[in-house]
Formats: structure tokens, sequence, C-alpha cells
């Protein structure tokens, strides 16, 4: 356990306004302060530094785990990555993002769940910024794309859980849909234990990849093996549709 540390929260809710990043009437917002402490979990379940945020100003705590120096994920009661939905995720951004901060990919779960699974199919869903991931993959969407949807898509083969074909859309304004093989790789980077998803992966100019946060929620990386940075208003993380 470390010392205990200072922090300000803030945080803006309420019923989201259709069609706009804002909330109706404006939301709420709520300003908490308090204590942290970090200590590292090694479980099966989660694997890395929790920040354990408790505020003295109202009778609320939370816990994160850092993903990297420039990713945190809300963790939930029990120190389980939490699922968001197409829509929102609950992956927070560094805003002064850190150059190089993690040249070594996390494996922030025991992945057997997810290598171990025999659904026949999983789905995915979330939306992500539009400019960083067009510029890696050479997406042509013009400079007034700021977000894009995306659903994906993963089967496999019902008798042997291995991976088959997948597909995933991608919608600016209308749909792009794309098809073909993925693969799972264990051992990516610097880190024996990060598990990866690899869309194409005979075709690496192609290929989008993912870093399995577990079997849950999935993180984009770019084509230096690296995840990316959100904005304030989208993280580029999918979560399992239930």
């Amino acid at each position: 356990m470390y010392e205990e540390n200072n922090f300000n929260l803030n945080l803006q809710y309420g019923l989201s306004q259709p069609n706009t990043l804002g909330f109706k009437d404006g939301g709420q917002s709520l300003a908490l302060k308090g204590k942290y402490t970090i200590f590292n979990s090694k479980t099966d379940a989660l694997n890395g530094d929790v920040y354990h945020l408790k505020s003295e100003n109202a009778s609320v705590s939370f816990k994160l785990v850092k993903v990297t120096n420039n990713l945190f994920h809300l963790l939930d009661n029990n120190n389980r990555l939490v699922v968001g939905n197409g829509g929102w995720s609950y992956t927070i951004n560094r805003k002064d993002v850190m150059a190089n901060a993690a040249s070594v990919l996390p494996a922030l779960t025991n992945a057997d769940a997810f290598l171990n699974d025999t659904a026949p199919q999983r789905v995915y869903d979330g939306r992500t910024p539009c400019q960083a991931i067009a510029k890696t993959y050479n997406l042509v969407l013009g400079d007034d794309c700021f977000k894009l949807k995306w659903r994906l898509i993963l089967n496999r083969d019902p008798k042997t859980g291995m991976p088959t074909t997948y597909t995933i859309n991608r919608i600016k304004h209308s749909v792009e849909k794309a098809e073909d093989t993925w693969t799972i790789v264990k051992g990516y980077g610097n880190n024996p234990d990060a598990v990866v998803i690899q869309l194409n992966p005979d075709k690496p100019e192609e290929s989008l990849s993912f870093l399995v946060g577990d079997e849950n929620v999935l993180f984009f990386l770019d084509n230096n093996k690296q995840l990316f940075i959100g904005d304030p208003n989208f993280s580029y993380t999918l979560n399992k549709v239930r």
C-alpha cells in the first residue's frame, strides 16, 4: 500500500440529449475531493495498480485500474472492469498525454475466460474518436468526422472454440462492413501474458488489433502496438453486448 494522496474529481451526469454530446437541460455537476490510495492487485480477476478514491464530501468511493499512464478504467465492486455499451465506455483518458507511456502492453486479467470461450459468437460495440484511427489505418473519412460507431462480431468453431471469421461494421453516416478471419495472440510486444485479437492476420497492412482487457472489454491498438488515447467524449474501447 502506498501513502495517501489527494484527489479532485469533477463529474457531469444526466440524461443524454439526442444527437448531441451533452445532457438534457445541461445535466448536473458534482465536485468530489478526498484521498486516494494505490494497491497492486494480483488475482485472476485483476492484475495491476488499483487507485481507490474515497470522497470526503460525499459518501462515495471509486476504484480505477491503471491500464497505462494515459488510461484508467473504472472497476466494479468485485474489482472487474466495468462494461459499457455501444454509446459509452468506462475508460478515462489522460488530457496531457505522456509520450511512450506504455512500451509494454498490460495483461489486466487472467485471459482464460476469453481464451477458452466456447460461445460460437460474441458481439462487441463502441464509439471512438475518428481522426487518429483514420490516419493510422488510412481511412478516407473527411475532416468533419469526429466519431465512429463500431460493431465487432467474432465467430468461433462451435466444437473447438478456435477463431474462424469476423464481421466488423464501421459507421460514420452509412455502414461500411468488412469480413475475414481473425486470430488470438498470447504474448505481444514485451509482455508474454498480454492477449491480443488480430483481424486479417495475413494482411498486416489492413489488420486491426485489440488488446483483451478481459472477456468483456477490448481496447484498440495502433499500428505501433500501442493503445489509442481517447478524448473527453469517446474512448477507443469496445464492450461486449450482453
